[in-house]
């Protein structure tokens, strides 16, 4: 599918129109709508933006086939990719997490209270689980690169322990979905919950491309970089 990804010339506001979830990113680079007919490479220079990144990011979100080759990923910004990947970790924390717990708090009344306390428990720990996981990346992990990219040793550390352990957090997501379609019994509320299914299945498949952009782009790079280190 190489000659259908996105290239700088291409105008911003296309991308859009060929994949809506690219509004999702837009943010994460600290880009705002209103761009006109600016090219992927205009506005990319307008915030100080790599586009080669930009243009990684919304391959991997839209092409399901793409992954960047080892000569795109060696002339990544690393930094920017962490400082984008940081990016998603709040949006996830401080806007989708909190949107979906609200709707879920909201599709039973005090009758139905064992059915929302089983619902909010359930999300409660999927939270907690979210927040242990990035807490390991922005603690750990990003830390590491951002010193290696300094030429700073980690001797007791190497990403292959993050590509190891790195822990699915989808799953939990998927059993949630299952309990709203299935197993939860009909109320009133029957709009509510296609609502919170709709909003929780958008989080679900931008979640899958977060993880897909760690394990097949800031993985392989570090990787290069560490033995790039080691042979010096």
């Amino acid at each position: 599918m190489k000659h259908n990804l996105f290239t700088t010339k291409m105008k911003l506001s296309d991308l859009l129109f060929t994949d809506y979830n690219l509004i999702l990113i837009l943010s994460r680079f600290g880009i705002k709508l209103g761009f006109g007919e600016k090219s992927v490479e205009e506005v990319c220079q307008k915030y100080h933006i790599s586009p080669h990144l930009f243009l990684v990011v919304a391959n991997v979100t839209t092409y399901n086939e793409y992954f960047p080759d080892e000569g795109e990923i060696i002339s990544l910004n690393v930094n920017e990719l962490i400082d984008y990947l940081q990016a998603s970790h709040t949006y996830y924390l401080e806007d989708k997490i909190f949107s979906i717990e609200n709707q879920l708090n909201s599709l039973y009344s005090k009758k139905e209270e064992r059915y929302g306390e089983m619902i909010g428990q359930f999300f409660s720990e999927y939270k907690n689980e979210v927040v242990n996981h990035f807490a390991y990346e922005e603690n750990t992990v990003f830390p590491y690169v951002r010193d290696l990219l300094k030429q700073n040793t980690h001797v007791n550390y190497h990403i292959n322990q993050f590509e190891k352990n790195h822990s699915n957090i989808e799953d939990k997501l998927t059993d949630l979905i299952n309990i709203l379609i299935k197993y939860l019994p009909e109320n009133d509320r029957n709009k509510e919950r296609e609502n919170v299914l709709f909003n929780i299945f958008l989080f679900a498949k931008d979640l899958n491309k977060h993880i897909l952009i760690e394990n097949k782009v800031l993985v392989p790079c570090v990787k290069l970089i560490e033995e790039q280190y080691e042979q010096q």
